[in-house]
């Protein structure tokens, strides 16, 4: 897996492990998740959809629409979801006295992200 910034398109690679070990560890420093989002835009170019027919593209997107709606906000599955920029300062200030990589502190302080596959 991997994290992408928004902005810079930088990447940061870990394995699902080394994640998951990275938010555990930030909750023990006081973390509080605020949640993550997914944004349509993203999500209907990520699962296009091979039919031109327009009561099939519909569908997709009402699909795609309202799998974004209720997104449960997760940290834990990389689904392309964004960990907003409050987030981002919020899991820097929690880990900035840990034993995370330096590049990853780096790639925090670089603001918002993708969480992928």
């Amino acid at each position: 897996m991997f994290l992408m910034n928004i902005t810079t398109g930088a990447k940061y690679e870990c394995t699902i492990e080394e994640w998951h070990g990275i938010l555990a560890m930030a909750k023990e420093e006081g973390w509080e998740p605020q949640g993550t989002v997914l944004d349509l835009a993203f999500q209907l170019f990520i699962h296009p959809e091979p039919n031109c027919l327009f009561e099939s593209d519909l569908f997709v997107t009402l699909y795609v629409h309202h799998y974004c709606l209720s997104w449960d906000g997760n940290y834990w599955v990389p689904e392309h979801q964004i960990v907003r920029d409050e987030d981002c300062a919020s899991l820097l200030e929690a880990l900035v006295y840990s034993d995370v990589p330096a590049e990853f502190l780096d790639f925090l302080g670089e603001g918002p992200f993708r969480i992928c596959p």
